[in-house]
């Protein structure tokens, strides 16, 4: 809460309705006509993926400029807070529009145990000045984090083969026979 304040709070989750969400860019009609888009429940898929016990750690979450990415984030968190104590995750919210956002994810204690939600990437300053750099910084400052989900429009990526597909990070670990490294 001293991240976000008492008035973002509220208009956040005063009459939040959960939405759905895609695996598909709407956006991107052509592939639309030739694809079957599948709706689901955000809130479950982020359940889902924050429940599974896999090498993939990291959730990229994307969506046009005020579809409610922040909303969500702070909804998430407040639903979570509302859980019986034994099925509530450790869950922690960082802004990365704040000039500090590093020093406030070093600070999160108990980083193997808790999950990190990333609330903007496309207002974080470094990440304007070049997106894959600042990615990667963030990836090494999260490493020790349990699952980490980051939020960003759509737009800010110059084309859709700029959004990242993995985390530059090396995952240590079995692989199957032909199988490099792991991203």
């Amino acid at each position: 809460s001293d991240l976000y304040g008492p008035e973002t709070i509220e208009r956040s989750t005063r009459y939040y309705i959960p939405p759905n969400c895609s695996s598909v860019d709407p956006a991107q009609e052509a592939e639309i006509r030739q694809v079957e888009v599948t709706e689901e429940k955000l809130f479950e898929k982020v359940d889902k993926h924050l429940a599974k016990d896999n090498p993939h750690r990291h959730l990229l979450l994307l969506a046009d400029s005020g579809m409610g990415k922040s909303s969500f984030v702070l909804n998430y968190y407040a639903r979570n807070q509302r859980l019986p104590e034994r099925k509530r995750q450790r869950l922690a919210v960082v802004p990365l529009g704040i000039p500090d956002a590093e020093a406030y994810i070093a600070k999160i204690p108990d980083q193997q145990n808790t999950v990190l939600f990333l609330d903007a990437f496309d207002e974080d300053t470094r990440a304007i000045k070049d997106h894959r750099g600042r990615l990667l910084d963030l990836m090494h400052a999260c490493r020790h984090f349990k699952r980490v989900l980051i939020t960003c429009r759509t737009q800010f990526f110059p084309s859709a083969i700029e959004i990242p597909r993995e985390t530059g990070v090396a995952r240590v670990g079995p692989r199957n026979a032909g199988e490099g490294a792991i991203y």
